[in-house]
């Protein structure tokens, strides 16, 4: 794929400031609707319940006009392409600018407060959506992370080309790359108060630490480019292991069959906690989530500092997509393979139980 951004520098740094002051004078609302989700609620107690009904009116305005329909496309607009995240800038455009990384590499920014009043027809095609203010191809493959940073005036990458990236956001320029991974890179996290510090984690079963203060220079390079390459400082390195019980069996046969799940280590989510102390991690075949004490990151090895597995009630193991923190940084969300999502209160140590569990999706991939 060639690599191009859809116009120049400057015309990108025009758009998103002139949309950002038409933004400063126009207040952003809501639509509302009758629709009400369903889901399954039954592990909740009394006071989870009496929090949900006062939330309910607020859950029942949720709607997706078709105004609010945006569609990913590739370079000449002629076909559509799967988009694989999406993320909410944090500050600019008071949080509006979506960002939205796709199947091949691109990543679209898109005003979502700039909704022009239009009629569509029924069958409305993907021409007759707003296209984004700004788009360029960032990998030559699928993007499967994209977090906003250093106050929205970057965005980080991680994709299936085994590398990660940090981009300009009104220019579209590449300003670091990183490189280290040896399969797909799948997440990709900024330290909280520490700008200069990321963590990975990849389908090679590790998670990375990356610091852009300290950049890699081969030897005979140039210390003048303008795109600075760096390798991973510390690492955890295969974290996510799992070996089946019945790997231990006498039985040839038997070995070569588990041999093959227990290549795929995957870590599919990583997350640094509030106060970043610590880094949560999650697998796709183990089910595990492991908290990783950072104070320790000089060490060779980093210290668990505690566990819990997902499991459903006949007790078998499902892997794990996401996971998530909330805005108070003390609950997590994890989404498993099982079609659950677990809620759990990080501030009962000493419980690993989940304080609510929800149904009613279906989660059939770790895309």
């Amino acid at each position: 794929m060639k690599r191009r951004s859809d116009g120049r520098a400057s015309s990108i740094v025009f758009n998103l400031r002139h949309r950002e002051l038409q933004h400063r004078s126009r207040p952003y609302g809501r639509h509302s609707s009758a629709c009400t989700p369903t889901w399954n609620s039954s592990t909740m107690n009394p006071s989870q319940h009496v929090e949900l009904d006062a939330k309910r009116p607020l859950l029942q305005t949720l709607r997706s006009d078709r105004q609010d329909v945006y569609m990913s496309h590739g370079d000449s607009y002629e076909h559509q392409i799967p988009p694989f995240h999406v993320a909410f800038s944090e500050k600019r455009m008071h949080g509006t600018l979506l960002a939205v990384a796709d199947e091949e590499g691109w990543v679209s920014l898109f005003a979502t407060h700039d909704r022009k009043p239009r009629m569509l027809p029924p069958h409305h095609q993907a021409c007759d959506h707003e296209r984004p203010v700004s788009k360029f191809s960032a990998h030559q493959n699928a993007i499967f992370d994209l977090i906003w940073c250093s106050d929205d005036a970057h965005i980080a990458t991680a994709s299936g080309d085994q590398h990660l990236s940090v981009w300009d956001v009104e220019t579209s320029a590449k300003l670091c790359h990183f490189e280290g991974h040896t399969m797909s890179v799948k997440c990709v996290r900024q330290m909280p108060g520490n700008p200069n510090v990321f963590a990975s984690g990849s389908r090679d079963g590790n998670v990375f630490f990356w610091d852009t203060r300290h950049p890699y220079r081969a030897a005979g390079s140039s210390t003048s480019t303008l795109v600075q390459t760096f390798r991973p400082v510390e690492s955890c390195l295969r974290c996510h292991d799992f070996y089946s019980p019945s790997s231990t069996s006498t039985d040839r046969r038997k070995k070569r069959r588990t041999s093959i799940p227990n290549a795929q280590r995957s870590v599919t989510c990583v997350e640094f906690t509030g106060d970043g102390h610590e880094l949560i991690s999650s697998g796709a075949v183990d089910g595990m989530v492991k908290f990783w004490d950072l104070r320790t990151l000089t060490s060779d090895n980093l210290k668990l500092t505690r566990s819990f597995s997902c499991l459903n009630p006949n007790g078998r193991r499902y892997g794990i997509s996401s996971l998530t923190l909330d805005h108070t940084k003390t609950k997590l969300l994890v989404s498993a393979a099982s079609n659950d999502i677990f809620l759990y209160d990080l501030l009962r140590f000493a419980s690993t139980d989940p304080v609510a569990t929800y149904h009613g999706h279906k989660n059939s991939s770790f895309y």
